[in-house]
């Protein structure tokens, strides 16, 4: 049971870390202006440049979690194989 848990979770956690990381990526690829704001004209949004930072932190505390999982997760299967 808890290994399945710990597969659950960790599938979650990694798909999450996916989403984060490729949201930073179009982030880190707009082209913001001298103001630091980029207007999206095809969904009239506003996005700031400060938010890189925010999808940044996100990216890695969910990255360092999943790392983490991981680790637990192949160390239970590795018990419950011996």
């Amino acid at each position: 049971m808890t290994k399945i848990i710990l597969i659950v979770t960790t599938t979650l956690l990694t798909i999450l870390t996916i989403v984060f990381v490729m949201i930073l990526i179009e982030r880190l690829t707009l082209p913001y202006n001298s103001e630091g704001n980029y207007f999206d004209e095809k969904d009239f949004l506003v996005y700031n440049q400060q938010s890189i930072i925010a999808y940044g932190l996100l990216t890695f505390i969910f990255l360092t979690t999943t790392v983490i999982a991981i680790y637990f997760t192949i160390k239970k299967i590795k018990t419950t194989l011996r």
